[in-house]
């Protein structure tokens, strides 16, 4: 048997069966052989590699000229971002991140990597780094796969931030004040935020 069936680059798979006590190797179709992590006379452990092709694959173990073809196919999910919420926010926002495949992996928006604040292969928890506002993409990568949204997620600039925490604590003072201040550095610089 193996377990699990399914994963990407990186899952630790393990094999059980019966006399695999010599120097086995695991060979996917196209890739170089796989040098098992554990071997006992049950047991065979090792991790995927990447450039295995997504959906199904076919393997074999292989231990000198003995070749024994697998009943069971692995199923490479590859890494996917499926959803990310909040979509904007500003530098230190966290944001979860849903998806598949997410094995040590980095974040970025854009070429600005993310400080992950935890992981599991399904979900990732980001903060936000310190970049200049606008749409950016999120890519996530995990050993050599490298996953980018389609969607972007909104960098807001710190102002709206500093004035939402203040309307939430109900500053008016402080929201007047600074929107007067906006409304004077457009008029008279002419720039916007």
């Amino acid at each position: 048997s193996m377990t699990p069936q399914k994963g990407a680059a990186g899952t630790y798979v393990r094999i059980t069966g019966r006399n695999l006590e010599d120097n086995w190797q695991v060979i996917f179709t196209d890739l170089s052989p796989i040098d098992i992590h554990n071997w006992q006379s049950d047991l065979l452990e090792f991790n995927i590699p990447s450039g295995l092709p997504k959906g199904e694959n076919e393997f074999a173990i292989k231990s000198g000229n003995t070749v024994i073809n697998s009943p069971i196919k692995f199923f490479n999910e590859g890494v996917t971002i499926n959803s990310f919420s909040p979509a904007q926010g500003n530098a230190g926002t966290l944001v979860t991140i849903l998806g598949t495949g997410f094995i040590s992996p980095s974040v970025y928006f854009n070429d600005v990597v993310g400080n992950i604040i935890s992981y599991n292969y399904g979900q990732i928890v980001v903060s936000v780094p310190q970049m200049e506002s606008g749409d950016v993409k999120i890519a996530v990568r995990s050993y050599d796969e490298i996953f980018i949204t389609s969607q972007n997620f909104k960098i807001l600039p710190w102002f709206y931030y500093a004035v939402k925490k203040k309307a939430d604590q109900n500053d008016l003072p402080f929201i007047i004040n600074k929107m007067l201040i906006c409304l004077i550095i457009k008029t008279y610089c002419g720039l916007l935020w």
